[in-house]
């Protein structure tokens, strides 16, 4: 394959998807190397042909991880199954090329793509003047008395009503026929979800695939109660939960590492932004080089920071994942010690004239010389800092 197109397919596709970058130029290759292998735990070098002479370098902050690896296997195949497709169809192959892979690394006989062609129709319209959102499971089980397969039941005009995308779900068999409608009961405790999806993702044991549109018009996709890939501002991204929590170095307590990821996962897909900190015990003097006095909870010194010191009662690790999505919410910075007790909340950050980025960049950036710094963007996105380096983008 041509190295333009190479780069054009890898930049449309596959760089959403992973949180990644091409770095540098391309580099020399002969028909030993594999069309994908890694150059090191955060490097993947790609070509499309075993007989290209060069190779692509993408990179990120975090390490790939073995599933994303076969992800990036899947999508390299399809652009090289692609190369001789007619420059009258290019348009319309290309555009389908996530969703193709994406059907193929979750092996749903092509239930799934039928279920995201809908959603996506579904997406762009409206339902009784009110944005539609829908729920529909895909079970690892053939029911002979299944009724309607599911592409026929999408052409109902009644067919966007039959589930909320959060507590209710049209479940399909494996064969894509209707199979019976469920309420779901049961949430899910994870850090792979989302706290308002929850419960689809506790229905997702066993090896079941549920599929959600939003009200946002974010496709969402679980498989063993995982959030695996979400369809967002037009770009499909791939979940690597245990990559991104392991890139967070610090603060070095797990379970307040599981907390502000899954925090993380909360504020993005309500998309309300958001920014978080957390202060390593041997800089917490630097503090105040950063944030006012008048910010810090401790320091009692006006209606908020009184009001939360009565409100907060535990570290933020041990409060309830609805009540730090509201904190989060607060314009400003939620800032906390290593231990996750926290220091203050809606905190405005000074940072340096120039800064690049909006606001909540920023002060992520800036607070991250303190230990960790995380901004959750209002479109859903999420980078981390370290030393004011980035070391997670989802």
């Amino acid at each position: 394959m041509e190295q333009p197109r190479l780069i054009r397919l890898i930049e449309e596709h596959l760089l959403p998807m992973l949180g990644a970058t091409i770095i540098g130029n391309s580099i020399p290759s002969t028909n030993r190397e594999k069309c994908v292998s890694f150059l090191d735990p955060s490097k993947i070098a790609i070509k499309a042909d075993r007989n290209d002479e060069y190779r692509v370098v993408i990179a990120r902050g975090q390490n790939f991880d073995t599933f994303e690896k076969t992800l990036v296997d899947k999508m390299v195949n399809e652009f090289h199954s692609i190369q001789q497709v007619d420059n009258s169809y290019r348009i319309e192959i290309e555009s389908n090329i996530s969703k193709r892979v994406i059907a193929s690394y979750l092996d749903s006989r092509g239930i799934l793509e039928t279920i995201i062609d809908s959603f996506e129709a579904w997406a762009a319209r409206t339902y009784e003047g009110g944005r539609i959102s829908a729920s529909v499971g895909i079970t690892n089980r053939e029911n002979p008395s299944s009724i309607t397969a599911i592409h026929d039941f999408f052409k109902e005009e009644f067919s966007p009503v039959l589930s909320n995308g959060y507590d209710t779900i049209l479940v399909c068999d494996s064969n894509g026929k209707i199979d019976k409608f469920e309420c779901l009961d049961e949430p899910l405790e994870s850090h792979s979800t989302p706290y308002r999806l929850n419960k689809i993702a506790g229905w997702t044991r066993e090896n079941k695939i549920a599929v959600v549109l939003n009200r946002h018009g974010e496709i969402i996709i679980y498989k063993n109660c995982k959030l695996l890939f979400a369809k967002r501002s037009g770009n499909w991204v791939f979940f690597s939960h245990e990559s991104v929590i392991r890139s967070m170095k610090y603060p070095q307590h797990r379970g307040l590492r599981n907390a502000i990821y899954e925090s993380c996962l909360d504020v993005s897909f309500a998309r309300s932004g958001g920014c978080i900190a957390v202060v390593r015990h041997d800089r917490s003097d630097d503090l105040q080089k950063h944030v006012s006095t008048d910010d810090i909870i401790s320091n009692l010194k006006n209606n908020k920071t009184r009001v939360l010191a009565r409100a907060i009662g535990s570290n933020f690790q041990n409060l309830d994942r609805r009540i730090r999505q509201e904190l989060l919410s607060l314009d400003g910075a939620l800032i906390m010690k290593h231990t996750g007790q926290i220091i203050a909340i809606g905190a405005i950050v000074e940072i340096a004239s120039g800064s690049r980025g909006g606001g909540r960049y920023a002060a992520a950036r800036s607070l991250s010389s303190l230990g960790l710094g995380v901004k959750i963007s209002e479109d859903g996105g999420i980078i981390g800092f370290m030393n004011q380096i980035g070391i997670f983008k989802i």
